[in-house]
């Protein structure tokens, strides 16, 4: 089983609750696997990233697949072939949720730099 990126106090933290739900390690670890699965596929110019900042994004991208869990039916099973599959059809979005893939693509994590003051070059 995956290690989960955060913990139950992490979640409790980031969704300002006052204690964590009880039993949630499990959730939290399912969600960490599909977390790490966005970034199978993800190239880095190097250096590769690491460090705090990268902790931290996994931590929060985590605790924000936990909640939007929360507000939907859960983690759909879904089956596919390839991991090409999975992110041409959308389906690993609608598994861990938009802010997810947000923070993750705001740390760069899924590949692609963050796109930084592209009005300025359109100017």
């Amino acid at each position: 089983m995956t290690t989960a990126h955060a913990t139950p106090e992490d979640y409790a933290r980031s969704r300002a609750l006052p204690e964590p739900p009880e039993g949630i390690e499990p959730t939290l670890s399912k969600a960490s696997a599909l977390v790490d699965g966005l970034l199978l596929t993800a190239t880095y110019p190097p250096p590769r990233p690491g460090g705090p900042v990268v902790r931290h994004a996994l931590r929060e991208a985590t605790c924000a697949t936990v909640a939007w869990w929360s507000h939907t039916a859960g983690p759909a099973p879904r089956r596919y072939d390839t991991m090409a599959q999975v992110r041409s059809s959308g389906a690993q979005v609608t598994r861990v949720g938009p802010e997810a893939v947000r923070i993750l693509t705001a740390a760069g994590l899924l590949g692609d730099p963050p796109v930084r003051h592209w009005g300025a070059e359109w100017r």
